[in-house]
């Protein structure tokens, strides 16, 4: 697959779409932008709904929005809880909650980070 920078702070659409017309399979990279989603009270709320961390319900959107996740972590707890995300599902309705975070505009890898990487938002 190729990997892109895909979680719910930044607004990939246009890449899902062209990906899914030209049948490029695609996986989340920076899954939870590198720590910036925790910044947001939305995820803690919606999983305190659903018995889950906010980070479980990152990933369980990316699940949903069907792409597979790399996630990385050091710390085994972290590790054995980002395997506890397929025993719910989140509703329409939070899911378009957490879609409406994508007006952030919050890229991690970019100019900000490395100064010659490309304009991805031209």
């Amino acid at each position: 697959t190729n990997q892109v920078e895909f979680h719910p702070l930044l607004d990939q659409r246009k890449l899902l779409a062209a990906a899914s017309e030209t049948g490029i399979p695609l996986s989340s990279y920076c899954s939870v932008a590198r720590g910036e989603v925790f910044k947001h009270p939305l995820f803690a709320d919606i999983g305190a709904a659903y018995g889950k961390s906010a980070a479980q319900v990152v990933l369980r959107w990316i699940l949903q929005k069907g792409l597979p996740i790399n996630t990385m972590s050091t710390k085994p707890d972290n590790i054995r809880s980002n395997f506890d995300v397929m025993d719910f599902t989140l509703s329409s309705i939070d899911m378009g909650r957490i879609d409406a975070m994508n007006a952030v505009g919050y890229r991690v890898v970019g100019k900000r980070l490395i100064p010659y990487a490309p304009d991805f938002d031209a």
